[in-house]
């Protein structure tokens, strides 16, 4: 019984395709007029995006010259805090290796 209401649900009159088919080709103009905007707006976001680039290259420059003096003043704190925060995150980055592969090693062996 639902096997027939489906295919009639399928089955369309010629007034519906009529209409379907007027629905696809009023806008059928669209779809080289969509090549078209590709064309033109990608060069225009890529230099955008290049400026953007550029921009944020100069300010990471600035920032670098600002910042060097107070690099070289305060590196008798900043080195040490380096090498204490480098062998912190490798311990825990260790650790955790090293229990995911306990882990795995004890689903396949429960496997």
């Amino acid at each position: 019984m639902r096997e027939e209401e489906h295919q009639n649900e399928l089955v369309q009159t010629p007034k519906q395709r009529a209409e379907n088919c007027f629905r696809c080709n009023v806008f059928a103009f669209l779809i080289p007029l969509l090549g078209f905007i590709k064309v033109v707006t990608a060069p225009v976001a890529s230099v955008i995006f290049i400026g953007f680039a550029g921009i944020i290259l100069a300010g990471s420059a600035v920032a670098l010259a600002l910042a060097t003096p107070l690099f070289i003043i305060f590196s008798p704190v900043l080195i040490p805090a380096t090498i204490a925060t480098t062998l912190a995150f490798t311990v825990v980055r260790t650790g955790v290796a090293l229990v995911l592969t306990a882990v795995g090693l004890i689903i396949w062996l429960i496997k």
